[in-house]
């Protein structure tokens, strides 16, 4: 890998991240919504995190550190595991060194809020990235991404904030 240039995750690192992805926002108890490794997030994840080199080399030595706990099982990667098993793994991986960087869960859940079936779900419609019209710069591949403006507000992440009751954040007014 070189330095400030993160290769894309194989297949095998892509179907390994997707239970940790699962294990952040998992599948409805009613199965209507899935969770977001079973959306295929893995992709969407990876993309993003690959503007941010440092973020994604430690997602990618958690992954690493999981096929190392999958082999003292006797397993020969973490994805040949039971999913039983997987889940024992994380927990011991999330109390190591090598446990996913927090940011990954602020990425997963802007990459679910984004998704369009995630958003049909809820009742939005699902448009495609904008980009804005600069003279000083040209666009980026960022607005190519599902999830390209993490931490932007969602129709989605909204519509749970009212289904759920909870007043919307307001500042305090200036006195």
């Amino acid at each position: 890998m070189r330095p400030g240039k993160p290769t894309p995750l194989n297949d095998d690192e892509r179907r390994a991240l997707a239970p940790v992805l699962d294990g952040f926002i998992p599948p409805s108890d009613d199965g209507v919504l899935p969770g977001a490794g079973e959306l295929g997030l893995a992709a969407d994840v990876d993309q993003v995190l690959r503007r941010e080199p440092e973020l994604h080399a430690q997602v990618v030595r958690s992954l690493a550190g999981l096929d190392r706990l999958a082999a003292r099982r006797g397993a020969a990667r973490f994805t040949s595991l039971s999913a039983e098993q997987q889940a024992e793994v994380m927990t011991e991986l999330s109390c190591s060194e090598h446990a996913f960087p927090p940011l990954l869960l602020v990425y997963t859940f802007g990459c679910y809020d984004k998704h369009p079936r995630i958003l049909a779900h809820y009742g939005f419609e699902a448009r495609p990235p904008t980009r804005r019209a600069t003279r000083s710069r040209p666009p980026t591949s960022r607005s190519s991404t599902p999830c390209a403006s993490v931490g932007r507000s969602t129709g989605a992440a909204e519509a749970r904030r009212r289904r759920s009751g909870r007043p919307a954040a307001r500042a305090p007014p200036i006195r």
